[in-house]
C-alpha cells in the first residue's frame, strides 16, 4: 500500500488473526477483529513494493488495497474496476489496484474508519451507514427529493446536481478530510429514485404496515417508518439471504440492486414509490495514502473519475432497462401506490424539506440557502441533459420499454464532458 515495510498503520498481527488498534482520531470506532489465514494474507499482500513522495520526488510502483462494494459482477464494483484501470494507465503503472469485493475484508458499515486508519487505500464508501461519524453527511442524504423520475434524464441529472454540490459544497468535504478521508468523488446519486420490492402486494398504507424492510441509512429508516413499515438494516452481502430467509418482506432501493443483487428472483411485487435515490456515497482515499502520493499520482486518481461514470451510468442504464423490460416474463408485478400511501409519502417530504431548511449541523452555515441552491442544481442539470438530446420522450419506465423495447445505444461522452466542464476540471483537474 505504498508503505516500505509493508506493515500498515493501525495494525498488528497476532498468529492467525488481525488485530485493529483503536484509531487516532477521536470518535472513530475500533474496527472488528478480521480472523482467518486468507484473510490476513489478503490484508498482508497490500503492503505494496514502495512508497512514493508527495513532494514531487521519485516516485515508486505501490500497489492499492481496493474495497469494492459488491462481487466483481455488479455494476458499482465494475465502476470502481474502471476507475482503478483508468488510473494505473494514468499513473504509467506506477499503481497497480487490488481488489477486495463485498465484506471480504471489511464490511461496508466499517470502510471509512479502515481508510482513515490505513488498513485499505480506496474504497466506495457509504458514509450515511455511521451518521454519528458523517452529520453533514446525513443532512445532505435527505437532499434527493423532488428529483427528475423520467428515465436516462432521471438519473443523469440527479447525478450530475449531486456531483457539483458534493465538489462545492466545502463542508461536505471538510467533514471527510477531518475523518482521514480524501474524497476523490466526495459525493453523487448513483440511483435516481429508490422504489419498492416485495414478497407481497405493498401498495397501501394497509398493506405496508409492519412490513420488515432492508433500508440503507437514516434516511430510508424515517421513509419506512413514514408507511408503518420496519426498518431492518443488512449490509450488501447479507441482502439476499435476508430477503429469501424473510428476514425482511420487502427491500427498499433501485431497479438495479434489484436485479444485481438478484432480489428480483425473490420478490415478485414491485411497487413505485419514488423515494429519493440514495446520495451518500463516494469514493475515497485514506488520507495518508493520498498525502503519500507523488503529485503525478494524485493527478492520475483524478483521470480515473471519467471512467468511473461511464462504467457506472451505462450499466445502471442498461440494467434498469433490462430490470422493466424482462420483469413481467419473470413474474414481476408492478404496482403504483394508492393515493393514501402517495400523499402520506408526499407529506412526509414536505416535513423534510422544512426541516432541512430550518436545522443543520456544523459545517452547513445556512441551509436554507443551501437546499436552495441545491433545487437550483437539479434544474440546471436537468437542462443540461435535456440540451445534451437525453430525453427519451417518455414520462415512465413503462413507457421506455415499450417504446424501446431493445434499448438504444446511448453515449455519454457529452454528459461526461459537460460534467468535466462544470465542475471536475476546477475541482478535480487531470494536469
Amino acid at each position: 500500500m505504498g508503505r516500505p515495510s509493508g506493515q500498515l498503520p493501525g495494525r498488528k498481527t497476532l498468529g492467525i488473526f488481525t488485530a485493529i488498534r483503536p484509531a487516532s482520531k477521536q470518535g472513530h470506532r475500533t474496527l472488528s477483529i478480521v480472523a482467518g489465514v486468507s484473510a490476513v494474507g489478503l490484508l498482508a499482500a497490500c503492503g505494496g513494493s514502495g512508497s512514493a513522495s508527495s513532494a514531487g520526488g521519485p516516485e515508486q510502483e505501490l500497489t492499492v488495497a481496493a474495497s469494492a462494494p459488491y462481487g466483481p459482477d455488479h455494476i458499482f464494483t465494475k465502476a470502481m474496476v474502471a476507475f482503478g484501470d483508468a488510473t494505473t494507465e494514468a499513473s504509467n503503472g506506477s499503481m497497480e489496484f487490488e481488489w477486495n469485493y463485498g465484506d471480504s475484508v471489511v464490511k461496508q458499515p466499517e470502510l471509512a474508519a479502515a481508510l482513515s486508519d490505513g488498513i485499505m487505500d480506496v474504497g466506495f464508501v457509504g458514509p450515511a451507514f455511521t451518521p454519528a461519524d458523517f452529520p453533514v453527511d446525513g443532512w445532505a442524504s435527505r437532499l434527493g427529493i423532488g428529483g427528475d423520475t423520467r428515465p436516462v434524464v432521471g438519473v443523469l441529472a440527479s447525478a450530475g446536481a449531486m456531483i457539483e454540490f458534493g465538489l462545492t459544497e466545502p463542508g461536505l468535504a471538510a467533514e471527510q478530510e477531518e475523518f482521514g478521508l480524501h474524497p476523490v468523488i466526495p459525493r453523487f446519486q448513483h440511483f435516481d429514485n429508490y422504489q419498492l420490492l416485495c414478497n407481497k402486494p405493498v401498495d397501501s398504507l394497509e398493506a405496508a404496515a409492519g412490513k420488515r424492510v432492508r433500508v440503507g441509512g437514516a434516511a430510508y429508516s424515517a421513509e419506512a417508518e413514514n408507511l408503518g413499515m420496519v426498518p431492518v438494516s443488512l449490509s450488501g452481502a447479507e441482502i439476499y439471504e435476508g430477503f429469501e430467509r424473510g428476514i425482511v418482506d420487502c427491500f427498499m432501493g433501485g431497479e438495479v440492486d434489484m436485479l444485481g443483487l438478484g432480489l428480483s428472483d425473490i420478490g415478485k411485487n414491485y411497487t413505485s414509490v419514488n423515494l429519493p435515490g440514495w446520495n451518500s456515497v463516494s469514493v475515497d482515499a485514506g488520507g495518508v495514502f493520498y498525502e503519500d502520493l507523488s503529485e503525478s499520482q494524485k493527478t492520475a486518481m483524478n483521470a480515473g473519475i471519467p471512467a468511473f461514470m461511464e462504467e457506472m451510468f451505462s450499466g445502471y442504464i442498461k440494467q434498469q432497462h433490462q430490470f422493466f423490460s424482462e420483469g413481467a416474463k419473470d413474474g414481476i408485478v408492478f404496482h403504483e401506490a394508492d393515493t393514501a400511501m402517495q400523499k402520506k409519502i408526499d407529506t412526509h417530504h414536505e416535513s423534510v424539506l422544512a426541516d432541512l431548511k430550518a436545522n443543520a449541523p456544523e459545517g452547513i452555515e445556512d441551509p436554507a440557502a443551501t437546499v436552495e441552491r441545491f433545487t437550483a442544481l437539479q434544474a440546471k442539470w436537468v437542462k443540461i441533459v435535456e440540451d445534451l438530446g437525453y430525453d427519451q420522450g417518455v414520462k415512465t419506465k413503462a413507457e421506455w420499454v415499450q417504446k424501446y423495447p431493445e434499448l438504444p445505444e446511448i453515449d455519454l461522452a457529452p454528459w461526461i464532458e459537460a460534467l468535466n466542464e462544470e465542475v471536475l476540471a476546477e475541482y478535480r483537474p487531470t494536469s
